[in-house]
Order: C-alpha cells, then structure tokens, then sequence
C-alpha cells in the first residue's frame, strides 16, 4: 500500500516519512558526513588554485614595478644627460647605465659627470668666445681684467668698456 507508513511503497524503507527503517537516523549522518567532506576537499582545490592566482598576480606586480622604476631611471638620466648637453641621448644612456650598474650607491648626476670626464666626447664642447658673440670670457673675480671687466659691464660706461678691452687685448 502504497500511501500508507511501514507499506513498502515507492522508494524503499518503507519508514514513516523517509526515515530508515531502523529508525535510528545513521544514515543521514554518514550523509551528511560525505556532503561536508566532498565541500571541503572543493574547498581546498579552490584555496590551491587561488594561491597559484595569487603567486602569478604578485609576480606580474614585481615585474611590473621592475620595468616602472626601470623606465623612471631612463627618464631621469634622459633629462640630466640633455642638460649636461649629450650629443647623442641614447648612446649616452646605454653608457650611463653601465656606470650606474657599477656604483655602490647609484648617483644619476656623479654618473654623468663621471662620463663627462671619462668620455667628453660624448657631449658638445662649450663654444668658445668669438669676437663677434656678446659673451665676455670668464675671467676669475679679484684680478685686473676681471675687475675692469665688472666696473664696465656694471656701470655701462663706455670709457671703461675701452679700458678693459684694451686690457684684454693686451693679454
């Protein structure tokens, strides 16, 4: 009979509402016990495949800061060997970074001097004074010419700019 408790109908045990028919409800524990177990061995694959993730993340990450920091050297030293007046901006690169990758301490300015000094033709040469060009040369304070040439240039008088550059002419 099938509609009535301990009948034997569909589904077996013929236990009063889908218990077992010893009644003592092992069964559903050892069930249940699997559920729990299957979800954890889930739960471990999924914790092992997010580790992996995350070790590839925080690899791309380091790379990443690598290359950064990499490019913010370039950039830097781009900008003092133009200002230091480079005639070729990337062969003086390549050499500086060579010499940063020799330092203890890298310097991106002691760099370029260094270079500056080991390798001056890497940068353009001052252009001297020509008879033409407005620069007065550099003359040290404290000597003839340099005070003649400081009185003129400072009080615009053109006896004294006469007098220095007959000084000058002189030397």
């Amino acid at each position: 009979m099938a509609g009535q408790p301990g009948g034997g109908g569909i589904g077996g045990g013929g236990g009063p509402k889908g218990k077992d028919s010893d009644g003592d409800g092992q069964g559903a524990a050892i069930n249940e016990e699997v559920i729990w177990r299957a979800r954890a061995v889930r739960a471990e694959g999924q914790i092992e495949e997010l580790q992996a993730k995350f070790d590839e993340v925080q690899a791309e990450l380091e790379q990443t800061r690598s290359a950064a920091s990499a490019s913010d050297q370039k950039r830097a030293l781009e900008l003092e060997l133009a200002l230091a007046e480079a005639q070729d901006i990337d062969t003086a690169v390549l050499v500086a970074q060579s010499v940063l990758a020799q330092m203890d301490e890298p310097d991106i300015k002691a760099a370029v001097a260094e270079m500056r000094k080991a390798k001056p033709f890497l940068f353009r040469a001052s252009p001297s004074a020509s008879a033409m060009s407005s620069r007065v040369p550099t003359t040290s304070p404290g000597t003839v010419l340099g005070d003649l040439a400081d009185e003129a240039r400072e009080s615009g008088d053109r006896s004294l700019l006469l007098q220095y550059l007959r000084a000058r002419r002189g030397n």
